[in-house]
């Protein structure tokens, strides 16, 4: 379209031009016009070409973010596992607990919304098992951080199962890390793809 104006334009103006000086110049402006037109052509490939490299570079960049963001989760649900004790928690400890189990909730919040940002990207790359992996993980790391913050409540004091919550929170720590391994995996056919 551009080019078509463009050529338009500069048509016009030779056609303008005095008669003496017109079939003369006719020659020189289609061999310009023609040029004109293939540079046209050039820039707009080369800009196509940046255009789709700058996307795959964002996208890798966001899958990385996401790779990274799960790994840190991964970690610190192991942490807040290996913190729950057998008995019933003191109420310091408790409240402890408790905010931890809150910030790891709200990062999967977080995560959740990265992983729905990048599902488009994700199916147009033929990775959908990847968008279910962890959208699975992060789903079932929820549910787990979910039954452990109810567990706390002052109430449930007396039906305390510390094994069996830590059972469960590694059990949340193994799905996230198989979404993380599946983004992992993702990100280098990403790389690879360059």
């Amino acid at each position: 379209m551009r080019v078509a104006l463009l050529a338009t334009a500069l048509l016009f103006g030779a056609l303008a031009a005095p008669p003496r000086v017109q079939a003369q110049a006719n020659a020189e402006f289609f061999s310009s016009v023609t040029a004109l037109v293939a540079w046209f052509n050039k820039l707009n490939q080369q800009f196509d070409g940046a255009v789709r490299s700058e996307g795959r570079a964002q996208t890798q960049r966001a899958v990385d973010r996401l790779r990274k963001d799960l790994y840190a989760l991964e970690a610190d649900a192991r942490l807040l596992a290996e913190a729950i004790p057998d008995q019933a928690p003191s109420e310091p400890a408790r409240l402890r607990l408790d905010q931890l189990a809150n910030e790891l909730q709200l990062t999967v919040q977080r995560l959740q919304a990265a992983a729905r940002d990048l599902g488009a990207e994700l199916r147009l790359n033929d990775a959908e098992s990847v968008e279910a992996v962890v959208n699975s993980g992060l789903r079932k790391r929820g549910m787990r951080l979910q039954e452990l913050r109810s567990a706390l409540l002052p109430a449930q004091g007396a039906s305390w199962n510390g094994p069996l919550l830590r059972s469960r929170m590694l059990e949340g720590v193994e799905a996230v890390r198989e979404a993380q391994l599946g983004v992992t995996s993702f990100s280098r056919k990403l790389s690879a793809s360059k």
